[in-house]
């Protein structure tokens, strides 16, 4: 269940989603048209379960949130993280039930699209299927570099390539801004993320702080300070992910 915030919710128009969008005509009155279906969820709401009947689509305009599976025994992996300007349509292949449970990590807000709605948009400009094209299509990025270092990666090379996927989907490792972000993590939630219990996840920042790749201080802020080190840990160059896996006009 959501809850509706006292103040205005946050303008849409200045997310990530309608920097993708930003080729379509100003005449759709996005903002209004999002608005409506713009619903605020508090931080650990539970906002769907996996195996629930679903006939929306989500579009996070504010806030994180997981998107996670659970074994009988309560073990938990989260899949994804939901960032502003992400687009998530959870529905099994038999149409109408929710493959992946969806959580509200902070304080969220999320236009939750009927797919009657959504097909609508689809009839009105294809412009919108080239985004879901493009949404698919980061998923299956980021989800496939994941899986290769949650199957073959030790502990350390599996932080090093979250914190450059997480840096980047946040801005915090494209151009040249610093490379310091703030993750609304728990070492437990970025253990259910990389397949690590919390305490791993602990020892391995010492280890990366110790080996002086990055600093972390607080609730869990990041500063990679040695990003070629990072780099080689993850396999992979922040360029190189940046261009599999965020939107580009």
């Amino acid at each position: 269940m959501s809850y509706q915030s006292s103040s205005p919710v946050q303008s849409i128009e200045s997310n990530l989603w309608f920097e993708k969008l930003s080729f379509v005509s100003s005449s759709y009155s996005l903002d209004s048209r999002f608005q409506k279906f713009a619903h605020r969820y508090r931080i650990g709401q539970l906002i769907q379960s996996d195996a629930d009947l679903t006939g929306s689509l989500f579009v996070i305009l504010e806030g994180w949130v997981s998107l996670s599976k659970s074994l009988p025994n309560g073990q938990t992996q989260i899949i994804d993280f939901g960032l502003p300007g992400d687009l998530f349509d959870l529905t099994s292949a038999d149409g109408v039930t929710a493959v992946i449970g969806l959580e509200a990590i902070t304080d969220t807000t999320i236009a939750v699209l009927p797919r009657e709605y959504w097909s609508a948009l689809h009839q009105t400009s294809a412009e919108f299927a080239k985004i879901l094209e493009f949404e698919a299509a980061a998923i299956r990025s980021r989800i496939a570099e994941r899986m290769l270092r949650l199957g073959r990666g030790s502990a350390e090379e599996r932080l090093a390539y979250a914190f450059l996927e997480l840096g980047i989907r946040s801005g915090a490792m494209v151009g040249n801004k610093p490379r310091c972000f703030s993750l609304p993590l728990t070492q437990q939630q970025i253990g259910d993320f990389m397949g690590l219990t919390s305490v791993h996840v602990c020892r391995t920042m010492r280890r990366l702080v110790r080996d002086e790749l990055i600093t972390s201080e607080g609730h869990i802020n990041i500063n990679v300070i040695n990003v070629p080190a990072i780099e080689n840990l993850a396999g992979i160059t922040v360029d190189t992910l940046e261009q599999e896996i965020m939107f580009h006009t």
